[in-house]
């Protein structure tokens, strides 16, 4: 298979540290588990990783007792990154449908289950990751991470 990147989402279904409910979780994460294990590496953002870490005590200690950690090929985040990952917010604050403090697009439906909607700082994190797969992708094809953002209206 073509080297790729990916997201938290994509590693977190993958690892599979919390049994889910509902068969789309469970789709999700049995195709998730055979994308990771079909890939000859597994490449992410520093900022995957981050996202993976901080989570709580019980998730990040199945996580590292999983051994991923060791097998990751982590990209950087570096100087071009960062302005590129900038240039992204730059682009979705310009929009109309966007508010220009939280990024959120007007008209967003919060969670369903916990109300919550997404935060600036996640996505700034999520502008980094995609600003990572960006930058590697001059030279390889990565997977299209904007696609898991979908209330973002700069990607």
């Amino acid at each position: 298979m073509t080297p790729s990147m990916i997201d938290t989402q994509v590693l977190s279904f993958a690892l599979a540290t919390e049994a889910p409910t509902d068969p789309k979780l469970v789709r999700m994460q049995r195709d998730s588990a055979a994308l990771v294990k079909s890939l000859d590496e597994v490449r992410v953002s520093s900022i995957v990783v981050l996202e993976l870490l901080r989570g709580p005590p019980t998730v990040v200690t199945k996580v590292r007792a999983s051994g991923i950690l060791d097998l990751l090929q982590i990209e950087p985040v570096d100087a071009a990154v960062s302005l590129l990952a900038s240039d992204i917010l730059e682009r979705a604050r310009e929009r109309k449908n966007t508010c220009p403090r939280c990024l959120n697009v007007a008209g967003f439906t919060p969670c369903p289950k916990c109300g919550q909607q997404v935060s600036h700082q996640q996505k700034t994190h999520d502008a980094l990751i995609v600003a990572t797969a960006s930058a590697w992708q001059t030279s390889r094809p990565s997977i299209r991470m904007t696609q898991a953002c979908s209330n973002w209206a700069g990607l």
